[in-house]
């Protein structure tokens, strides 16, 4: 074999007719960036200009984007031109603007079936369909604003990938996205900004990407708050009071105390750093910084209503939950959930809605709820009982002690015979917010039946964010440490067996490991496969 290879007779003249594709390139790009000012003149009232950020960035980005489609020495002849980042600037403000991408890619767009660099015969076929719902993207000051991982430059790209027809790249920027903008439950100066732009996904984007569209937006707006707000309801009074006194304009004088007062370079200098930053309209503390998201999606309820009549019942399940954790809009969204849960046919839906109106409504909500406790589907009887026993515990609800106690016969029936299909609160642990509620009863309950109901709950963990109801479980059902050797799995308890079944199939195995110190006091086996092992070798028996 001859060193190095002789270029193959296609690649060869491909090379050779990388120059012309250069120039053909500029043309394409010209028409498509005059199409571009064009439609945002059109939709927007002005022409909108590629960000100082994206700017820098485009060169490698346009590269990374086009490679797979036009080859390596294609590439090369184009990166090495000196008009290379202009034309990449163009890529970038262009892309979101070409025909459909589902059915007609960058290759097709550049080259024509042959080989041949062409034009698009209509440019007005270049302007993408979902172009409407990122108008404004680049007005933003993205690399301005920050989120867990500093600057914030990526978040555009990131989004215009919601609507690109790569399935994994979608993936990809939802995942960057929830990581970023919505790190761990926290939020940044980042996140309200991407809330306009994600509820037009939700509501017209790409099938694809509605539905983890709505449930980013859910996040942002409400972190976990179905895990401890979940039988009362959102205290947004609370939180904005609570706010308002860590807001920038009352960190920002500290701060500057803090300089003024400090004799140190370097810490002068990271103070000097937070002042400015706080002095920009930011507040180091969580809870400012989430409820600028909170209102944000607030600000676009009144756009993702048209989602309760949608086709997707995964759509209709995702607003009614949103809508259960904003009191402030319960006005409007009220009367929608009712008459949602009356003729929605999907049960998780129906259920979903009947919940949040019971989250949301005054007392007088419980005479629409209360019928529903005869329902034939006994995952709404169970949420009519967890809505009534809300709006019991409200002040001065004038509630019988026979419908408290129907309420609560429901919840127990349903810790002692779980359904398979369930709703979104806490996490989709039926058990744990059953417990919630009935820790939420008002005073009159009868005892013996609530701690019937509480303990049919202790023993099941199918989720357990926090790991304090797996936890207490172990504490409450095993005492003691085993004698050794360990009892066998027949041996224990029917709690004790739940609990440690439940553990042994458990999905997060952090969950385990999280309480091995306390399973190996006792005893018990503390891995999630010596569990399994435990379990499954009586099972198997």
């Amino acid at each position: 074999m001859t060193y190095p290879p002789q270029p193959e007779p296609f690649s060869e003249a491909l090379g050779e007719a990388a120059h012309t594709a250069v120039m053909a390139y500029r043309l394409v790009l010209t028409i498509s960036a005059a199409v571009r000012r064009a439609a945002q003149k059109r939709l927007t009232g002005r022409e909108e200009e590629l960000g100082e950020d994206a700017g820098k960035m485009a060169p490698g980005w346009s590269a990374d984007q086009l490679r797979g489609h036009l080859g390596d020495d294609v590439m090369a002849v184009l990166m090495r031109d000196t008009d290379w980042p202009q034309m990449a600037r163009h890529l970038v403000g262009t892309l979101q603007n070409v025909a459909d991408q589902r059915h007609f890619g960058w290759d097709q767009l550049l080259l024509g079936r042959g080989g041949y660099v062409s034009a698009p015969c209509d440019p007005s076929s270049m302007i993408d369909e979902y172009e409407k719902l990122l108008a404004g993207l680049d007005d933003v000051d993205w690399a301005g604003l920050s989120h867990a991982y500093r600057s914030a430059h990526d978040v555009p790209g990131h989004i215009r990938a919601l609507c690109g027809s790569d399935d994994e790249a979608r993936k990809e920027a939802f995942s960057r996205l929830f990581s970023s903008i919505f790190h761990q439950g926290s939020r940044y100066s980042a996140s309200p900004f991407a809330v306009p732009f994600l509820a037009r996904i939700a509501v017209g984007g790409p099938a694809a990407a509605r539905e983890n569209a709505m449930w980013l937006l859910t996040r942002l707006a409400v972190d976990w708050h179905d895990e401890y707000d979940v039988t009362t309801g959102i205290n947004v009074a609370g939180w904005r009071a609570a706010a308002a006194e860590v807001g920038p304009e009352v960190s920002l004088p500290w701060y500057e105390e803090q300089l003024a007062a400090e004799p140190d370079p370097d810490k002068r200098a990271e103070l000097q750093e937070m002042r400015d930053w706080v002095a920009a309209g930011n507040s180091p503390d969580s809870r400012w910084s989430a409820l600028q998201s909170y209102d944000a999606v607030l600000a676009e309820l009144p756009s993702l209503l048209v989602l309760l009549d949608d086709a997707d019942a995964c759509l209709r399940t995702r607003i009614a939950y949103l809508l259960a954790w904003f009191p402030e809009f319960s006005a409007t969204s009220l009367p929608r959930l009712l008459a949602l849960a009356t003729h929605e046919r999907d049960p998780v839906t129906a259920a979903t809605a009947l919940l949040a109106a019971g989250l949301l409504g005054p007392f007088s909500t419980a005479e629409d709820i209360t019928p529903y406790l005869d329902a034939a589907d006994p995952l709404m009887r169970w949420a009519a009982a967890t809505a009534l026993i809300r709006l019991a515990a409200l002040d001065g609800a004038p509630v019988g002690p026979s419908l408290l106690s129907r309420a609560v016969t429901e919840l127990t029936a349903a810790a002692r015979n779980p359904f398979d299909r369930v709703t979104d609160y806490c996490g989709g642990d039926l058990h744990g917010h059953i417990e919630r509620t009935l820790h939420s009863l008002p005073a009159g309950s009868d005892p013996a039946s609530v701690r019937e109901a509480l303990d049919a709950c202790l023993p099941r963990i199918v989720w357990d964010y926090y790991g304090s109801r797996t936890r207490r479980a172990i504490e409450a059902l095993f005492l003691a440490p085993q004698p050794h050797p360990t009892p066998r799995y027949a041996d224990l308890t029917a709690a004790q067996q739940q609990l440690l079944g439940d553990l042994a199939g458990q999905r997060h195995p952090w969950l385990i490991r999280s309480s091995a110190d306390r399973l190996r006091d006792l005893g018990l086996p503390h891995t999630q496969e010596a569990l399994q092992h435990f379990v499954g070798a009586h099972r198997t028996a």
